[in-house]
């Protein structure tokens, strides 16, 4: 099934997967001005079960707990900078995508997990391409020449005039109330 903000009915990991490659994209062009040498970033991903909320008395801070979290931080440390690197979880999600590529890394030892079989997320396939650059001739230009009818949401971010103001710990401590939902921060505890 298919809708306005995802025309291609990319599943979770399809979706993250293009996000992904686009980030290790783009990092490529933001360039240190001071050593002249760009921004080197390593990305991975891991699927699975995770809880998250609101924590704290005084300072609020949206946690995400479990072992899905902890084994996506192992997944992204043993990338290589540049690159996607994939659990077997993602791999599973993304093995038998018509847009997505994916290769074998090979067995790697993560840090209180052991020995893991990973993936790289490779590139995109001709589809992906194919429909990514009928809808870039279709889009306006924006500052950084990307997609606007794609990403509405990146449109509106960047056409505003001023920034979106940071909510969080704006509130006095004192009233006790969350940021994110209005209510007494004495409910959460």
């Amino acid at each position: 099934m298919t809708d306005v903000k995802n025309p291609l009915g990319l599943n979770q990991a399809e979706i993250l997967a293009g996000l992904a490659l686009e980030l290790s994209r783009q990092s490529k062009k933001i360039i240190n001005k001071i050593s002249k040498v760009p921004f080197k970033i390593k990305i991975g991903f891991h699927s699975g079960p995770a809880v998250g909320g609101i924590v704290g008395h005084k300072n609020y801070q949206y946690c995400l707990f479990g072992d899905t979290i902890n084994t996506a931080s192992r997944v992204t440390t043993t990338s290589e900078v540049g690159r996607v690197h994939l659990s077997v979880a993602s791999w599973e999600l993304l093995k038998d995508s018509i847009y997505f590529e994916t290769s074998p890394r090979g067995k790697i030892h993560m840090k209180g997990k052991g020995e893991m079989q990973t993936f790289w997320l490779s590139g995109t396939k001709d589809a992906y391409i194919e429909y990514a650059a009928m809808l870039e001739s279709k889009s306006e230009i924006l500052d950084n020449d990307r997609l606007s009818d794609y990403h509405p949401a990146m449109y509106e971010i960047n056409s505003r005039s001023k920034p979106l103001l940071n909510v969080i710990n704006k509130l006095p401590s004192s009233t006790g109330q969350c940021p994110f939902s209005g209510m007494n921060a004495s409910t959460f505890i």
